[in-house]
């Protein structure tokens, strides 16, 4: 069974971050019989990796309209952490939206400077990463981004990221048609989901939902599943 301590430790975490995701101290009860210990069953259950305290940074993957660039910049200002956007990093630096990158150079190109964006912004200590949507699909990336960094999955359904994406009168102009098939943009984040469930599920530590959330909600939620494995990590 879990020890008195951890289950104070996770029913303080649990309740701090409001979530109802894969941490659940009733699971963790079901599943210690069967785990060696009671640490193992909150690493488990957190699926949280065990980082070196030295060197972290908080890494914000998802889809386009998930909110990675606002609740970046509010982890940053709680966290007095600098905030980089990978994506404002290879505009800046090429002096190209990453539509006229994927004109001219097509997304090979695209994905070729957005690699050496993300592996810059991982060897980085301490700071917060918004990564392009795409940036998963390269399993260099995400072993640059795991490396040092607690890597956070926001999510929302199609139809939300849509609406989100569509309030943004300069998304249009900046970003690229990425499935010409698709018959809408709707369908297109309907598509792009399916298509890259797998590698955000092996890139991310923890899911964080972000529909129906202020950005502020969805950055409390993320800053307390951090404290969640700082708390778990005194319990050793």
């Amino acid at each position: 069974m879990l020890s008195s301590r951890l289950a104070k430790t996770l029913d303080r975490c649990n309740i701090a971050s409001g979530l109802v995701t894969v941490q659940s101290l009733s699971r963790a009860r079901q599943q210690a019989p069967k785990l060696r210990d009671s640490l193992t069953v909150a690493a488990r259950i957190e699926r949280l990796p065990r980082l070196r305290l030295r060197l972290m940074n908080l890494v914000l993957i998802g889809l386009r309209g998930a909110g990675k660039t606002t609740v970046g910049q509010l982890l940053a200002e709680r966290t007095g952490w600098p905030f980089l956007d990978t994506d404002v990093l290879i505009q800046g630096r090429s002096g190209e939206t990453i539509k006229e990158i994927f004109t001219r150079g097509g997304e090979v190109l695209f994905r070729k400077l957005e690699a050496e964006a993300v592996r810059e912004c991982a060897a980085r200590d301490r700071v917060v990463i918004a990564c392009g949507g795409g940036a998963v699909l390269d399993p260099r990336n995400v072993r640059a981004l795991q490396a040092n960094g607690f890597v956070v999955h926001l999510t929302a359904e199609a139809e939300e990221l849509w609406r989100r994406v569509a309030m943004d009168s300069r998304s249009a102009e900046t970003r690229p048609v990425l499935l010409a098939a698709a018959k809408s943009g709707l369908d297109e984040l309907r598509e792009l989901a399916r298509a890259r469930a797998a590698a955000y599920a092996q890139a991310r530590h923890v899911e964080v939902p972000a529909g129906g959330r202020t950005p502020a909600e969805v950055a409390a939620a993320v800053l307390a599943l951090f404290e969640t494995r700082r708390c778990a990590k005194e319990e050793r």
